[in-house]
């Protein structure tokens, strides 16, 4: 140990005081410290490693959870500068540890008697925690978008300070024990304790100075901004602000959602960032401690499995010549034979293994042949086998000979070459390494020959990546229908999660994937081998999927299932995996109403793998550049073609969608104890069966089905049993603008003072905040408090006059001082439940006692009513509940651009903010939840209508105006059918084809429900020229025995049985065409009886607006084009007619000169 500090003093000792000299330097010295972080963590890590063998109770506790959390961010492609500071002080704590090494014995006993090891476990115990709980901070930080760190920076940069100051305390802490052990006395450890105490002062001091140093251009520039507009919240308020917020950042507007889950639009960018600002940081730091624990578990152990293949498989590295290096013995010989040194080429390789097993089999057979010519003697042992057995067979008599796996040989040759170089060539140069060869015999299941391990990933690998195919294209199509099933309450999250990019590149990935022939399985012996693989996999798989909660929330994760290995191999069953739990949480969804953020997670965890699928992709594109090969040809066929579209994007393809269209593969169908229950086959009690089997259990957060989160403010913050301050307790009051009230309405505050510290909780409609302030009496009978809203809110400042605190606040003023919005706040002691009554000031101040006696006369009978639960009273509180409701929907519809929408009129915003200032805050943030929820079950198409520019909800149009690939068209909201849009190229006219679809329409759906309304609408425009065709000639009869074929010639509407006339509408999804007329279809009317079993309300529906033929869609190409043939036809027949008037004057000339000929003559004559 003192031999390895000697060697690395320099390293040990740049770790220690890194952090506070670093404040010192310049910005070039700062950014090297932290380059060099890697290095001297792996430094750092090597010494504790020995300095744990000495001092055990320091390595299982403090240093391996140092050990845990520096590995898995060394992991991270990317990491954040002021995370790397963080860890910097987390290693100069380390480096103390080192002074560990003058005391030999753990359990030497110090001057009063207690041992190291006793004196230290304790400070050890605690230094883990805080290495693990500032691990899972950093964690959650890194996790968050750019914007969503920027907009909370300050709260951010605090907590992470809080952890530099932590790690400096924990390491003065260290100081100071170590002093008293070695008997240096107490008095002059605390002399080094008090020099100490200034050194934290100055590292508090400057740990700002260095944030500062750190902040990129990019971060200065958006948090002026942000500042100048008047802090985080009003940027996100105000769309124009917040567009131009976003343009600052350089985010795009889906790159915001670490999760892809959203719509990657304005609102969507709105929504998630409001929600970052109400989210409370250490809560959130609380509840991802969870899932960091199961990451640390995992990491112990990868690295406990590291460390035990390493010790099984020493290789003797100084000695002897290159095959000496190669750890596996068929390959050593191999290695030798040829003369390889430290690498040779792929194709080469694989050629060898083949000839080599080849002649070692030739041998075998040879031997068995003489021996079994020599009369008497016995028959081979097994030993004589040139290879073991693949996969030892249970069903073998004791004794019996195992069978060799020659068969194997059959798939080692060049029609499975590249498969096979892929297994081994693992960085895909091209040449195998040693190492890789070292690392693809190691990699093979215990008890498999390298011939079978060969064989599995020649064959077995694709036909298992086929079974993995046709099982996800069932799961996709189970999931889709279930979209249709879900609860009102998770209809959206449902549609946004499946209409996501992320199974939409599920989609690709399988459409692009080349499948195996279905024959593969015609060999028992490779069957048995693939089988035997994937069923091994698949069970250390979902060991490890179920330690993590099936929550990958970023690559570093994902690389504690996957390891270094490549994500091909794996990519397959783990997103099978994941679909398989998805599949089940949706199922859940058809009978609870989740919590919002459960699908937010599912597809964070489908885009993490995507993400480490386009990080492969980009270096496979780097080698093939490098060695000249063209990288989209050979993208298509490396590991079967899967990663075609990972290069150079993808877009949508809704017109090749495979999900409705695929069928299971010829040797690949449905397993009998598949579960992808219910669907279309099973009864109401079946499927009610079905569901109720799901386990929420699997769930990440309770389900919601009742609400939750209201009528518990004083659960949250309860009021003190006795009031030690005046301050203490409610008071009640109102946001003030200019006299008037502002949008927040009645807030509650609850209140505790300890000292000159301040606490408490805030209610509203809006949410429920803590905050904590400060107070400062020094003034005499005046106090000052002063409020530290959470990020995003400001602060607030007031003093206390009597009972009446007013608080002026100017937290909107602009950081050069160029304008400032000043606010009042008037406080009260008044109850909350007859807040409502209360005068205003103006009132008091024209009468006294009239604005008592009337505050008090209407709140004791609004109290005498509501414990009688009097008519009146429960009348008027229905009243206001339902307005309240109503109004807000209406607030939240416009204010979030969605369709249908009626503008609020200025009564209207009146009558709302009058019930947001009279209604209690419990009740009225109840109410507000009430109507969010009931937006919540609206559909949501994940579109904008092209006229209105509305989001649309309720009922999407979508046009004939499309382009081929289904990707892009004209859509319409229920209120804009009339309307005749542009878009792009589309030109859209009244009479175009149009589908009405009252759910959402997923690409797999899209794929069949485009042609297929196109044949209905073709089919019943042609019945309807037939039909007019028909009554045209009775007419002309007009005979009375007619009337039956006149009849039979009308088209019913399904609903009311009448007649129905252009335009009408067809439902595309029914066998027989079902007509709808446009009244019914407005009244959204049930079917007459006798076609209610066939015809449901959520079948898509096409218009046959008249009976004239489908004319292709016009677009501004098309319409310039038949505009520019008309104005060359015209200049065409203004050629024709210039040359035409040109030879009649020529003519009329002729004629003319002969005229004057003649007359000349005759005059001459």
């Amino acid at each position: 140990l003192n031999a390895f500090y000697t060697a690395n003093s320099s390293a040990i000792s740049s770790a220690g005081n890194a952090l506070a000299s670093a404040a010192n330097l310049d910005v070039k010295s700062i950014e090297n410290t932290i380059t060099t972080f890697a290095e001297t963590s792996a430094v750092l890590m090597k010494g504790l490693d020995a300095l744990g063998q000495l001092h055990p109770f320091v390595e299982v506790v403090a240093v391996m959870a140092f050990k845990l959390v520096i590995t898995l961010d060394i992991t991270r492609r990317q990491n954040n500068k002021k995370v790397l500071a963080v860890k910097i002080q987390m290693q100069d704590l380390m480096t103390i540890l080192f002074q560990l090494r003058h005391i030999r014995d753990p359990e030497e006993k110090g001057p009063d008697g207690t041992t190291l090891k006793d004196r230290m476990s304790g400070l050890m115990e605690s230094i883990a925690k805080d290495i693990t709980t500032c691990g899972s901070a950093c964690d959650v930080y890194m996790k968050k978008s750019f914007l969503a760190k920027t907009v909370k920076s300050k709260i951010y940069e605090s907590r992470l300070a809080g952890y530099v100051m932590n790690f400096a305390n924990d390491k003065k802490e260290i100081g100071f024990a170590l002093k008293v052990h070695t008997a240096l006395g107490v008095d002059a450890a605390n002399k080094k304790l008090d020099g100490q105490d200034e050194h934290l002062k100055n590292i508090e001091g400057k740990i700002e100075a260095l944030f500062r140093k750190l902040d990129t251009p990019r971060e200065r520039e958006v948090q002026k901004f942000i500042d100048d507009k008047g802090g985080a919240k009003a940027c996100v308020d105000n769309e124009a602000t917040l567009q131009e917020l976003v343009l600052k950042s350089g985010e795009s507007l889906a790159d915001m959602d670490p999760t892809h889950s959203g719509n990657g639009d304005l609102v969507s960018a709105k929504k998630m960032l409001n929600r970052e600002l109400a989210e409370d940081v250490d809560d959130v730091f609380k509840k991802n401690m969870k899932l960091f624990d199961r990451k640390m578990e995992m990491q112990s152990k990868q690295m406990a499995d590291a460390i035990s293949l390493t010790g099984e498989h020493i290789i003797n590295v100084l000695s002897g010549g290159a095959h000496e290096k190669i750890v596996d013995a068929d390959l050593q010989a191999i290695w030798k034979e040829q003369g390889w040194k430290g690498s040779v080429k792929a194709r080469h390789f694989v050629l060898a293994l083949n000839d080599y097993y080849t002649e070692k089999f030739t041998v075998f057979d040879t031997a068995v042949a003489i021996a079994e010519s020599n009369a008497g003697s016995a028959p081979p042992s097994p030993l004589m086998s040139p290879t073991s057995p693949a996969v030892a067979d249970p069903d073998l008599p004791a004794g019996a000979k195992p069978e060799d796996d020659r068969w194997a040989l059959a798939y080692i040759n060049i029609a499975h070459l590249q498969p096979i170089l892929e297994a081994v060539d693992d960085d895909g140069t091209g040449f195998v390494s040693i190492k890789e060869a070292n690392e693809f015999a190691l990699s093979r299941p215990k008890g498999w020959s390298l011939l079978s391990w060969v064989a599995f990933w020649a064959a077995g690998w694709h036909a298992s990546v086929t079974w993995y195919k046709n099982r996800i294209y069932n799961l996709l199509s189970a999931m889709m229908r279930l979209t249709q099933r879900v609860k009102a309450g998770n209809v959206q999250a449902a549609d946004t999660y499946f209409a996501g990019p992320t199974i939409q590149r599920v989609e690709l990935l399988l459409r692009l994937t080349c499948s195996a022939p279905g024959k593969v399985y015609d060999d028992a012996r490779l069957t048995r081998i693939t089988d035997a693989f994937q069923e091994m996999e698949e069970k250390k798989l979902l060991a490890e999927l179920e330690g993590l909660a099936y929550e990958l929330d970023d690559t570093a994760t994902l690389r504690l299932i996957t390891g270094p290995r490549r994500i091909e191999r794996y990519v397959y069953p783990l997103i099978y995996r994941l679909l398989k739990r998805h599949f089940d949480i949706m199922r859940l969804a058809c009978v609870h109403v989740l919590h919002e953020t459960e699908f937010e997670v599912m597809s964070g965890s489908l885009a993490t793998i995507f993400k480490a699928v386009d990080e492969r992709t980009g270096n496979l594109e780097a080698i093939f550049k490098s060695t000249a090969i063209n990288v989209k040809e050979h993208l298509g066929h490396f590991a079967f073609g899967m990663f075609q579209l990972a290069y150079g994007g993808h877009q949508r393809d809704p017109k090749n969608n495979t999900i409705y269209t695929f069928d299971e593969e010829d040797g690949f169908e449905t397993d009998e104890d598949e579960d992808l229950g219910p669907d279309s086959d099973n009864d109401e009690p079946s499927t009610k069966a079905i569901l109720a089997r799901m386990d929420p259990n699997i769930l990440h957060h309770k389900p919601e089905n009742e609400p939750s989160g209201v009528y518990n403010f004083e659960k949250l913050h309860p009021p003190l049993a006795t009031s030690a301050d005046p301050l203490d307790g409610a008071w009640i009051g109102q946001l003030l603008v200019d006299g008037e009230s502002f949008d927040e309405g009645a807030i509650l505050l609850l209140l505790t003072r300890a000292g000159d510290k301040l606490s408490g909780g805030a209610e509203s409609w809006m949410d429920l905040l803590s905050f904590a302030g400060m107070v400062d009496d020094s003034e005499g009978h005046k106090v000052v408090i002063t409020i530290d809203w959470p990020d995003g809110y400001g602060d607030s400042e007031g003093k206390v006059e009597g009972s009446v605190p007013t608080v002026k606040k100017s937290d909107d003023a602009s950081s050069d001082g160029s304008y400032e919005e000043v606010f009042s706040f008037i406080f009260r002691r008044t109850p909350s439940a007859v807040f409502r009554f209360r005068y205003t000031d103006a009132e008091f101040a024209k009468n006294h006692a009239r604005a008592r006696w009337g505050f008090a006369i209407a709140a004791m009978i609004d109290q005498v009513r509501q414990r009688r639960f009097s008519w009146p009273y429960l009348k008027k509180r229905f009243a206001e509940r339902k307005n309240f409701i109503k109004l807000t929907k209406r607030q939240t519809i416009v204010e979030r651009k969605l369709t249908p929408w009626t503008p609020m009129s200025s009564n209207d915003s009146t009558q709302l903010q009058t019930l947001r200032d009279a209604l209690q805050p419990s009740d009225a943030r109840f109410y507000h939840s009430v109507a969010l929820f009931e937006l919540q079950k609206v559909v949501n198409y994940g579109q904008k209508c092209d006229s209105c520019t509305h989001r649309i909800t309720d009922v999407q149009l979508l046009m004939q105006c499309m382009d081929d690939q289904f990707r892009e068209c004209i859509n319409l909201c229920s209120e804009c059918l009339d309307q005749t849009p542009t878009r792009d190229t589309f030109v859209h006219v009244r009479s175009h084809l149009l589908i009405k679809t009252f759910r959402r329409i997923h690409d797999g759906d899209l794929a069949w429900i485009v042609p297929e309304a196109r044949r209905v609408a073709a089919r019943v425009k042609k019945s309807l020229e037939d039909a007019k065709s028909l009554l045209s000639r009775l007419e002309e009869k007009k005979g009375s025995g007619h009337s039956k074929k006149r009849k039979a010639a009308a088209k019913l509407c399904c609903c009311c049985g009448k007649p129905v006339s252009c335009p009408f509408w067809v439902c595309i999804y029914c066998v027989e065409d079902t007509y709808i007329c446009v009244d019914c279809d407005t009244k959204r009317l049930k079917p007459l009886p006798n076609n209610e079993d066939s015809h449901l309300l959520t079948h898509s529906l096409v218009e046959i607006f008249n009976s004239a033929p489908i004319s292709e869609p016009l677009t501004t190409d098309s319409k310039l084009a038949e505009l520019e043939s008309k104005v060359l036809s015209l200049d065409s027949r203004m050629a024709a007619l210039e040359e035409k008037l040109e030879s009649r004057f020529t003519s009329l000339e002729t004629v003319l000169t002969g005229i004057a000929e003649k007359l000349s003559s005759r005059s001459t004559a």
